[in-house]
């Protein structure tokens, strides 16, 4: 769960990323992609509109950090949608790792490890969202988060 002061600093850094949105999604996936080149083969050449999905959900997730419960149906369709693309629950750990990257050398002037903490507070809960519509374990049961 996030705590009130999980939520101020994801708000605050939130308004950083948001003078920028669509450089740093981009940043994100070059950063995802020189990690995770087999990941490339899932996404269309051009990523812009990706990236801009990305920063869409991110910020949907940071406007309901209060009621994290809305984004239940949302999550648990997108969790299908990367299972049927052959995303692995591995993936979710690196792409965290990619994210909290991308967050800290961006706003590396505001950034802290408390920011990274409330961060992937939050990006776990997602993940969770996300995985708990099917088996991202690979062992062909049904994932348990």
């Amino acid at each position: 769960m996030l705590s009130d002061h999980d939520k101020a600093l994801i708000a605050a850094s939130f308004e950083e990323i948001a003078k920028a949105p669509i450089a740093i999604s981009l940043d994100f996936y070059h950063r995802l992609f020189a990690r995770a080149p087999h990941l490339r083969e899932i996404f269309p050449d051009d990523v812009e509109a990706q990236a801009s999905k990305l920063i869409k959900l991110i910020g949907m997730a940071v406007g309901s950090v209060d009621y994290l419960d809305s984004l239940v149906i949302p999550l648990r369709q997108l969790g299908e949608m990367h299972r049927r693309l052959g995303v692995t629950g591995e993936s979710f750990d690196l792409v965290a790792d990619v994210l909290m990257e991308t967050f800290s050398f961006h706003l590396e002037e505001i950034w802290c490890r408390e920011h990274e903490t409330a961060w992937r507070r939050l990006y776990d809960i997602m993940a969770a969202g996300m995985q708990i519509c099917a088996d991202f374990s690979g062992t062909g049961n049904t994932a348990d988060v």
